[in-house]
């Protein structure tokens, strides 16, 4: 029952709608790998860092280089920084690593809903 609403929720989405349930994904995983991280579950916190790290795979692909001009490679910079970000702090630091991309990816999904909330020209940055 919850899958299917869940399924039905991101079909009927429009394209920055699925952004921002990306975003919730995307801060979900990053909370989850920080638990197990802190519990010493290293398996749950490959496993979630590696969702974390492909959601934002996902929402670099989804930028439209061209309608979205600067604003479009200025996400795909920090996309890549959280990425790079994340892989590093595998190796040391890890929760330091997971609380510095969760921050800037909660102030990416305020904006993001700020933009929603009054259809603005940066909706291009998606091809919304």
């Amino acid at each position: 029952m919850v899958r299917s609403y869940k399924n039905n929720m991101i079909t009927g989405a429009s394209p920055m709608g699925l952004v921002l349930i990306s975003y919730d994904l995307l801060i979900k995983s990053l909370d989850q790998a920080k638990l197990a991280t802190e519990q010493q579950d290293f398996e749950h916190e490959s496993e979630f860092i590696g969702r974390a790290a492909r959601v934002i795979t996902d929402l670099r692909y989804a930028l439209d280089m061209e309608k979205g001009g600067e604003i479009s490679q200025n996400l795909a910079s920090l996309y890549h920084f959280m990425t790079q970000r994340l892989l590093e702090g595998q190796a040391k630091d890890t929760v330091k690593a997971i609380e510095d991309v969760r921050k800037l990816a909660a102030s990416l999904r305020e904006a993001w809903q700020a933009v929603a909330n009054q259809e603005h020209p940066v909706a291009y940055a998606v091809g919304a």
